[in-house]
């Protein structure tokens, strides 16, 4: 339904520019765009989660059980062209990208660690659920110079642009594992939270070559950014009326981002763009769940802050409006 709803928006403002007088080479643009990411996730978690009760390899961890497969978001990108210079804005957000898995077994299930010996419900249970969710929003202010004096606003051209911008990324995740014991009907909840604030400078290049109705460009930029941050944890016991661990880390850490897209488009016409392309996505430097994952049981469980990353990538598609 948004991709749809995003195609229409751009299909419109396609329509309402080719309704506008013709641009002229050299003349200043404002344009729009929208795409629409499909992008796929991999990151390098590797947690055991449950265990059968007699030693053995887990039969649950993070690393083949919670993955996150291809998901659809929407990215919209406003921007001007003066000269040999241009401005854009940027958001690109995922609200709800999720996981599950589960195990079952008869009384023979149990988490690693002390925590399961110390406990009830984590301890010869009959099925674990596992989620775990992401939600992430990326906000990009650039500004671009033409390094060759090229003008790709319209007609052939070969440009190379030089970057720099600022660029805000929020992270929200939450992962759970909940035990469930079918004799007792008990089932508890262990939940992490993690929120991410990185915010900081990027620097970048982008290299457009045009010839007829074909276009093609790559980009890459990267950039040190700082990251306040928060983690809680919580774990509750015997159905839920226990509470084992609640306990909440704030720290800064360093983070970094980097991009690289290359992206073909086609001219419908001097003011419509047709878009296609795949991108990378790498981030290094936040608290992912998965990696606090704790179980011990003492006063400092669950008050870590490990940091670690992931790389997101996928295909892109969309409309460029120009006006």
């Amino acid at each position: 339904m948004i991709r749809r709803t995003l195609q229409l928006m751009a299909m419109g403002a396609c329509l309402w520019a080719t309704s506008s007088s013709q641009l002229e080479a050299g003349e200043d643009c404002l344009f729009f765009r929208t795409d629409a990411l499909l992008l796929n996730r991999t990151q390098r978690s590797d947690t055991p989660l449950v265990r059968q009760n007699a030693p053995g390899n887990p039969i649950l961890d993070t690393a083949d059980s919670l993955q996150f497969p291809y998901e659809g978001l929407p990215r919209f990108v406003f921007g001007y062209q003066k000269d040999q210079s241009t401005f854009e804005v940027s958001y690109a957000g995922m609200v709800d990208w999720y996981d599950a898995s589960s195990v079952a077994g008869v009384n023979n299930l149990s988490v690693p660690g002390d925590l399961g010996l110390a406990s009830l419900d984590y301890f010869a249970a009959d099925l674990f659920d596992a989620t775990y969710s992401s939600e992430f929003h990326d906000i990009q202010a650039n500004y671009y110079r033409s390094l060759n004096g090229g003008d790709c606003c319209t007609g052939s051209c070969f440009d190379v642009e030089g970057m720099a911008g600022l660029r805000v990324f929020l992270l929200d995740e939450q992962f759970t594992l909940s035990p469930t014991d079918v004799d007792t009907g008990n089932q508890s909840l262990y939940r992490i939270n993690t929120e991410n604030h990185l915010i900081g400078p990027q620097l970048g290049l982008r290299m457009t070559a045009s010839r007829g109705n074909w276009s093609f460009q790559a980009i890459g930029k990267a950039g040190v950014f700082a990251n306040p941050l928060w983690s809680q944890q919580s774990v509750s016991d015997l159905n839920d009326t226990i509470s084992l661990r609640n306990v909440r880390t704030t720290d800064e850490k360093v983070a970094v981002i980097g991009d690289l897209e290359f992206v073909s488009r086609y001219r419908v016409n001097s003011h419509c763009n047709l878009r296609f392309g795949y991108l990378f996505n790498w981030i290094e430097g936040v608290v992912l769940p998965t990696d606090q994952i704790d179980f011990s049981n003492n006063v400092t469980s669950g008050t870590s802050t490990d940091a670690s990353g992931f790389l997101q990538h996928g295909f892109v598609f969309g409309f460029e409006a120009i006006f």
